[in-house]
């Protein structure tokens, strides 16, 4: 797949305009979309490495993945975000599963490992949650 920049003013949040396809089920606080604004600041090449995943629709461009990417792009005043394109013809179970897959987290943090090797690192900033009361890092999901 090719990775092309577009225009962000050609791109829309998946908010359920596309008919069978609902709004993306992930929800964010402003502090996650600074901390991610910056983070994409200092680390272009990471977002060039994980585009925003698009799809037609009519003369806009529906956001399937990256939607917290795309809003803290705008935030960073960026005129042009990197995308990979679907095309109009995928289905809509595919384009649910690309939502779905695309928002998922999987595995754990070690927190020893982080404590032992990487403290020296800003972990919160680069997106590590802090450990629970139980040991394990934040869970997205209940």
């Amino acid at each position: 797949m090719k990775i092309t920049n577009i225009e962000i003013s050609k791109l829309e949040p998946n908010q359920g305009q596309i008919k069978g396809l609902p709004t993306n089920p992930r929800t964010w606080t402003e502090n996650d979309v600074k901390s991610l604004a910056r983070s994409l600041a200092e680390t272009p090449e990471l977002f060039e490495a994980r585009p925003i995943i698009v799809v037609p629709n009519g003369d806009k461009f529906v956001i399937l993945g990256g939607n917290m990417r795309y809003e803290a792009s705008k935030m960073n005043g960026s005129a042009e975000v990197p995308c990979i394109i679907f095309p109009a013809s995928i289905s809509i179970d595919k384009m649910r599963e690309i939502v779905i897959k695309d928002n998922g987290s999987w595995g754990y943090w070690d927190y020893a490992l982080l404590d032992n090797d990487w403290s020296d690192n800003p972990l919160q900033d680069w997106g590590v949650p802090e450990q629970d009361e139980k040991g394990g890092g934040a869970r997205q999901y209940p």
